[in-house]
């Protein structure tokens, strides 16, 4: 992919489009947010990227986004989106605590109407619904948690029953197994919908599926440390590679061996290019070849 220019004016060549967050722990704040996560990767992996996001005037991460020449657009509050997880055991128990705008369509900048690849990164259902019809030209994906969530008055997040009219126009969706709690119906839903779906399933197989066809690719065999952010930089890294490959299997091999680098740090981890190519190889003489 090659930046394009507009009468002068820079087209990036992947738009990100969905809040940053501010996740809070007992010793203060960390930077969340798949939007973050995704733009940051993509960036790192050489692609001309854009940001349209939402954070507040509390944000407290613009130093880790000075990296990489990412193009931001933000629509300003007073104060970001910010979550809290508790655990118990296995169970987890979700609060948010702030929701920043929600972003629309009349604030992407007009010359970015041309970006090629856009990718909305959802986790507070943060985006309007006429953004997603808004890039007919562009190969439009989703990663959906933040539409399979609602909160009550206390901020305590639960599930929420997917619109499938949202997926209308979506060229790929992202998701975790435990996104759609394992509801096999309502993915049978959603393959109708959406010609590729991408499930990963934490440390099991991800699976793929793509028309009628069902695949499955083992993760790259690694000790896992954190699995923080392992999902987001997967689900980029499949998307950077597909856009260049067009191949469902290749993007799957790359996507895990960028994801292997993440699950061995503890936070987000963003992994070189030329270090993701090393396993890339190894997973492909492993299970592809």
């Amino acid at each position: 992919m090659l930046m394009k220019e507009k009468e002068g004016r820079r087209i990036p060549d992947m738009l990100c489009i969905g809040h940053m967050c501010h996740d809070r722990h007992a010793k203060g704040h960390l930077l969340g947010g798949t939007a973050s996560y995704a733009s940051l990767m993509s960036a790192h992996l050489g692609i001309d990227t854009a940001l349209l996001t939402s954070v507040g005037q509390d944000f407290k991460f613009w130093e880790e986004l000075k990296k990489d020449n990412l193009m931001i657009e933000n629509v300003s509050v007073h104060q970001t989106t910010e979550f809290e997880n508790m655990y118990d055991g296995d169970k987890r128990t979700q609060y948010i605590h702030a929701r920043a705008n929600l972003i629309g369509v009349d604030q992407i900048p007009d010359n970015w109407f041309d970006i090629p690849t856009v990718k909305l990164c959802l986790i507070a259902d943060e985006v309007s619904r006429e953004i997603i019809q808004s890039f007919p030209n562009a190969f439009t994906a989703a990663s959906i948690q933040g539409w399979l969530r609602k909160w009550d008055d206390s901020g305590l997040v639960y599930p929420r029953p997917l619109d499938l009219k949202l997926l209308d126009g979506l060229d790929m969706v992202f998701l975790s197994e435990d996104d759609i709690d394992r509801d096999m119906e309502l993915l049978d839903q959603m393959k109708v919908r959406v010609e590729t779906i991408v499930m990963t399933r934490g440390g099991e197989p991800a699976k793929i599926y793509r028309a009628k066809t069902e695949l499955e690719f083992p993760v790259f065999p690694v000790k896992e440390v954190d699995p923080t952010g392992a999902g987001d930089i997967f689900a980029m890294s499949f998307l950077v590679h597909y856009r260049r490959t067009q191949s469902i299997v290749l993007s799957a091999a790359y996507a895990h061996s960028a994801a292997s680098y993440v699950v061995e740090h503890v936070g987000v981890y963003l992994p070189s290019a030329e270090d993701i190519e090393l396993r890339y190889a190894s997973y492909i003489d492993q299970f592809i070849s």
